[in-house]
């Protein structure tokens, strides 16, 4: 079983998680090596060029045991894809918010961070994994 911090993300679940991502992070830690380490429920926050604050979270970040990592973003719920190809959640806040533009986000910010807190290592590997449990693909062009 995947190591999962912090020490005491039982306690902290129920209250910064949904019951989905809940059943992931299980489903997750059980399945991966007890070499794996699981990060739930990370928040970033980066300033941007424009000197405004930019901000999001990870639901779930990996680390294999050579140090690379693997960004996990679970979307429950209904999604739609708008014209332009592109993969759209609706929140209260934002009705069309693009998944893939949040992603790339979370993953530019991890890369960029751990570049320059762990400069001279050597490039650090940084994918993702879009969980979609609820989305079906009707058609693929």
């Amino acid at each position: 079983m995947a190591i999962i911090y912090p020490e005491n993300w039982q306690e902290l679940r129920s209250a910064f998680m949904h019951d989905a991502e809940r059943d992931m992070l299980d489903r997750l830690a059980a399945a991966l090596p007890d070499d794996y380490v699981i990060f739930p429920n990370l928040s970033w926050v980066t300033l941007s060029s424009k000197r405004k604050s930019k901000f999001g979270e990870i639901d779930f970040c990996v680390v294999a045991p050579s140090g690379d990592l693997i960004v996990v973003e679970q979307k429950n719920g209904g999604l739609m894809l708008d014209d332009q190809g592109r993969l759209l959640k609706s929140y209260a806040q934002n009705p069309g918010k693009d998944v893939g533009q949040q992603i790339q986000n979370s993953v530019a910010t991890v890369k960029k961070a751990l570049t320059e807190r762990y400069q001279g290592m050597g490039p650090i590997a940084v994918d993702y994994l879009l969980l979609c449990p609820d989305y079906r693909l009707r058609s693929y062009q």
